[in-house]
């Protein structure tokens, strides 16, 4: 509770902080924020199942397979917390918004690398959009859930993360290179 001046008569009046939610509420904003958490999650165990793909197709060594895993997970990892900051200070939908366009991007063009090396961009271009979706969605979900109901949205949000990494898995069948052959070097 916060106490806060009456606007007519001036009387200090004790209020409950207000939970912005928009007209979907908080289970709405739940809803539209999951998916997104879903997406960054999952990128990582598809591409995990492709690996043995991308070897063959785009005569990857075992050391340049490494970097196209990991230069998302690192590049994830290395920006989440500025770029959560920035959110904080610049508005975490634009920077949600802007996170989903980079990452969107970069998925496509991902799609289409020819060579290890440019794999490797995008995937920590990927990673970047991702750095910036992930704690937008979290503060979202936290800012918009009542105090007495966060420990719900937050356990929801957590839950959608460890589905995405399952999610991932189970939509190998549907990556690119499962379906056709990765464009060759």
């Amino acid at each position: 509770m916060t106490s806060t001046p009456h606007p007519r008569t001036g009387e200090t009046q004790e209020t409950e902080p207000t939970v912005a939610t928009g007209r979907a509420g908080h289970h709405g904003v739940l809803f539209a924020m999951c998916p997104a958490l879903v997406l960054v999650v999952a990128s990582v165990s598809a591409l995990s199942l492709t690996l043995p793909d991308l070897a063959i197709d785009l005569s990857a060594s075992n050391s340049t397979l490494t970097w196209i895993a990991d230069a998302y997970t690192v590049t994830l990892a290395a920006f989440v917390l500025p770029l959560g900051a920035i959110g904080d200070r610049l508005g975490r939908r634009n920077v949600l918004i802007a996170g989903t366009v980079v990452f969107g991007a970069a998925s496509l063009a991902a799609s289409f690398a020819d060579s290890t090396t440019t794999l490797i961009v995008w995937r920590a271009v990927m990673g970047l959009g991702a750095a910036m979706i992930m704690p937008g969605t979290l503060s979202t979900v936290t800012a918009a859930f009542p105090p007495e109901q966060r420990t719900k949205g937050v356990a929801t949000w957590s839950g959608f993360a460890a589905a995405g990494a399952i999610i991932g898995m189970l939509a190998h069948p549907a990556t690119p290179s499962a379906c056709r052959s990765w464009p060759a070097a």
